[in-house]
């Protein structure tokens, strides 16, 4: 999890579960959601965006 957090930081979003239950987990910025579902969805939602590529 602060693994996560800490990459989430570098692009200046944050993690926190979501409102809706069902959702599991939130990527969100101060606008918008960026992406919601398990830890798993996440990470992978991270890697897919990773800069470095």
């Amino acid at each position: 999890m602060e693994k996560l957090k800490a990459r989430a930081a570098l692009r200046n979003v944050g993690l926190r579960p979501s409102i809706e239950p069902s959702l599991g987990w939130e990527l969100e910025n101060a606008f918008t959601v960026l992406a919601s579902g398990t830890l798993e969805d996440i990470e992978a939602w991270l890697t897919r965006t990773d800069p470095e590529k």
